[in-house]
């Protein structure tokens, strides 16, 4: 059964038995009923369209970016979503020129490395430009519109422009 057509007053006449089908019976099981009645109504006009709107969102970019604009009431400074920085892999040798893999030898006791591990691994996995009024006002709404539409497990950092 659908919610939205759900008809109450109509109810009330399908289930009373005919031979009870009076109009003081129906008026006043209609008047018990009036307050579901506007309950639903309100239902109908304030609360299923914000729910269906928020069930559109998701984490993609570009509707992410568009629900934060939103909600947050930006249009001429946008609210940005970029991709966290991401160092590719480094090679000493080209692979054409056919370098042996490894540049120390066992008989070494500390092989020298090119660098850490965490300076290669993202610390973020996106960042959310914001402009600095919306920064210094609503960082913690922003962060909170973020934390509830963003993909589970990334990590992100709001920079101010």
């Amino acid at each position: 059964m659908n919610i939205q057509a759900f008809d109450i007053n109509a109810y009330v006449l399908q289930y009373v038995p005919p031979f009870l089908r009076y109009p003081k019976l129906i008026g006043y099981l209609q008047a018990l009923l009036a307050p579901l009645v506007s309950y639903r109504y309100r239902l109908l006009t304030s609360i299923y369209p914000t729910l269906e709107r928020r069930a559109r969102y998701n984490s993609q970019v570009i509707v992410f970016e568009a629900l934060l604009n939103y909600e947050l009431g930006y249009v001429s400074q946008e609210i940005t979503i970029l991709d966290g920085t991401i160092v590719g892999q480094i090679y000493t040798a080209n692979a054409d020129e056919n370098a042996p893999i490894y540049t120390a030898n066992a008989s070494e006791l500390d092989p020298v490395y090119i660098g850490n591990a965490a300076e290669y691994d993202p610390q973020f996995d996106f960042i959310v430009r914001a402009p600095q009024q919306l920064v210094s006002t609503q960082l913690v709404r922003l962060k909170s519109l973020v934390n509830k539409y963003k993909m589970v497990g990334t990590v992100y950092t709001v920079v101010a422009y």
